[in-house]
């Protein structure tokens, strides 16, 4: 199991809700490869983006941060709530 940090961020940088954290996870889960190892997803809305922790079963150890962020990237690429939303690894 891997776990990955990852920060969203609105593109009028306004604060985010915890409606939107809530959106964000039905999102990630709605748009899922079943192949693509995602187990659990947390949300929380914070002051100025939302934080996202995924823990997967896809990816190599090395390569699991690079996969989360595609498998972010991908389900926000198809949702119209958050496609201009911008996606990054907190390290």
């Amino acid at each position: 199991m891997h776990i990955v940090r990852l920060t969203l961020t609105s593109p009028d940088r306004r604060a985010p809700t915890a409606a939107d954290a809530h959106v964000l996870k039905d999102v990630l889960w709605a748009h899922a490869d079943p192949c693509g190892g995602l187990e659990h997803v947390q949300s929380r809305a914070g002051q100025d983006s939302i934080d996202l922790v995924l823990f997967t079963s896809g990816g190599s150890g090395a390569h699991a941060p690079a996969h989360s962020l595609a498998m972010c990237s991908a389900a926000l690429s198809r949702s119209p709530a958050f496609r201009s939303w911008r996606v990054s690894l907190v390290c």
